[in-house]
């Protein structure tokens, strides 16, 4: 090969060399750029239950000497089914949608460590999510409501505990480096200006202490999603572990610990099966007898007039507030 050829090929190597190492600054530009987005801008375009999980963290988080009377930890439908703003005393809505007693331990342990002990505490979940933690990875781990240790103390637990929504594989890596678990939300914010609703739901937020409104019609005869989704009531081992954790935590402390299930519509009681009635309404028992609590309220029904849709109180909210209450004041 004469010198002339040499050198064409070696030119023609050093810009593919060259071109290789564009493409690659470019993607690393791209996905560091994406990657930023996605992580730091989710009130941009996740749905409205992402402000009200920054809401509850950010509650726990921040440090203060108000003492609470009562503070109500749960799902949905104790987000919806208790107002703060109806007591004549402090107390505060720390329930998030989609939540299981997973989430409700570390809410308390967190809140325990920045603010005054509150006089008691009430709990309120739906049977659903004590079955599985059907949101761990979508909300829990995708809005980054915990803190790392709390993350991995959660993995090591489920090689002891099962949960049959949660798996035993650790994803939390893909909602870390994968903006692609993040894409669809992304379009959807835009497509529906999620911005927009999500700044009114934070500052509704602060007005309501932790209250906030799922379904809004003037009754419904929807069913909810334990007849849709479930024929008996078997508790996970990981959710009732941390259940049983939770309780034990407020114990520690002298917290007086209530239990309170929000109600069924009743399109919802007439269709539901009674081993999921009978399954759950006996689990709540058998806690009771166990750790102490005081069960306000176990499964029971609501005329659909007082239900925005088929899970969650809406004009029935003072109803169910006003039951609550009258346990604690």
């Amino acid at each position: 090969m004469n010198k002339k050829n040499r050198k064409t090929t070696g030119e023609v190597k050093t810009k593919e060399f060259r071109y290789l190492w564009v493409v690659l600054i470019v993607f690393i530009c791209t996905y560091s750029l994406s990657w930023y987005g996605v992580q730091k801008y989710q009130m941009f375009y996740e749905s409205r239950e992402y402000p009200m999980w920054m809401h509850v963290k950010g509650l726990i988080n921040n440090i203060s000497d108000q003492k609470q009377q009562m503070i109500i930890i749960g799902d949905s439908r104790a987000k919806a089914g208790y107002e703060p703003v109806l007591s004549s005393k402090n107390t505060l809505n720390l329930a998030v949608g989609g939540s299981t007693p997973i989430d409700g331990y570390y809410t308390l342990f967190t809140f325990l460590k920045n603010n005054p002990d509150p006089e008691s505490i009430v709990l309120s979940y739906s049977p659903l999510h004590l079955t599985h933690a059907m949101y761990f990875w979508s909300r829990t781990v995708k809005y980054d409501f915990l803190a790392e240790n709390e993350f991995d103390e959660i993995f090591n637990n489920l090689k002891k505990y099962q949960d049959p929504a949660m798996g035993k594989e650790n994803q939390l890596w893909k909602y870390k480096y994968l903006t692609s678990m993040y894409i669809s939300s992304v379009f959807e914010g835009i497509k529906k200006k999620r911005w927009l609703i999500n700044e009114e739901v934070k500052n509704s937020l602060v007005k309501t202490k932790g209250h906030a409104y799922f379904g809004t019609r003037e009754g419904t005869q929807s069913l909810n999603g334990e007849v849709k989704e479930a024929s008996d009531f078997h508790h996970s081992e990981l959710i009732n572990y941390y259940f049983i954790k939770l309780i034990e935590l407020a114990r520690s402390r002298s917290i007086k610990v209530l239990w309170y299930t929000m109600p069924f519509n009743d399109a919802s009681c007439n269709k539901v099966s009674p081993g999921l009635v009978s399954g759950f309404n006996e689990y709540i028992e058998r806690l009771e007898t166990k750790t102490g609590i005081n069960v306000i309220r176990k499964i029971h029904c609501m005329d659909n007039k007082y239900f925005g849709d088929g899970s969650h109180v809406f004009r029935g909210s003072e109803i169910t507030t006003r039951e609550i209450l009258a346990e604690i004041e």
